[in-house]
Order: C-alpha cells, then structure tokens, then sequence
C-alpha cells in the first residue's frame, strides 16, 4: 500500500471517530450488544461478497474491494428494512422509537463508512 493510501485511510477514520467522540455517544456507536452486531453483520456481509468475487482480473484487490463494499452497502439494506418492520410492529411503546430507530440505522452507517474506505483503495490504484 502507498503512503498515501495509509494516511487517507488514517485520517479518515481519525474524523469518523472524531464526529462520533464530539456527539458524546460513544455507547450507541460501539457499546451495546446492538452496536457490535450491526458492524460484524455488516463487515460478514462484505467479506462474503468478497470472497465469492471472480479474480479473473489482473487487479484482484479492486475486485474484491469492489465487491465487499457492494456486499456491506446490500446486507445493510435488508437490515435496515428487517429493523424497520420490526418497529413498525412494536410501535405500542412509543418510548422505544428513537432507540431502536438508531439502531436499525446504524448498519447503514457503518456500510457507508465501508464504501467509502474501499472508495479509497480502489481510486488509489487507479
């Protein structure tokens, strides 16, 4: 990997970790059982994807990081809507709303937080 490479990724998630710390939400982010599931599901997701990703290529490495970014941002997705219609089946306890709406949300946010780290992998080696 180039120097480049390693300091974009770096500082990128120097700043994601930045804007999380400043919300004083580290325990939504990363400390509930919620949470740490949302991230292996979503990096499973991916790594699955990109192990079943052809390497006829010459570059393998942007196939497969191609490949786990898709993966990550569609097992996202149908998480998503799996949370969602789980809420909208409990919506007798009003109170429970905005919790669990955060985290069905999170599995998004860590896809994109993967799409853009692969973003960076592959526009460097092109």
């Amino acid at each position: 990997m180039s120097n480049k490479l390693i300091a974009a990724v770096a500082l990128s998630l120097l700043s994601i970790f930045t804007l999380i710390w400043q919300q004083d939400q580290m325990t939504m982010f990363f400390g509930t059982d919620t949470a740490v599931l949302s991230i292996i599901f979503i990096t499973a997701g991916g790594a699955l994807t990109a192990m079943c990703a052809g390497t006829e290529t010459s570059d393998r490495i942007t196939a497969k990081a191609e490949a786990f970014a898709t993966g990550s941002i569609l097992i996202a997705v149908v998480a998503t809507f799996v949370g969602l219609v789980a809420i909208l089946a409990n919506l007798d306890d009003p109170a429970m709303i905005g919790p669990a709406l955060a985290a069905c949300l999170l599995c998004g946010l860590w896809a994109a937080v993967y799409k853009f780290l692969c973003n960076l992998i592959i526009t460097s080696r092109s």
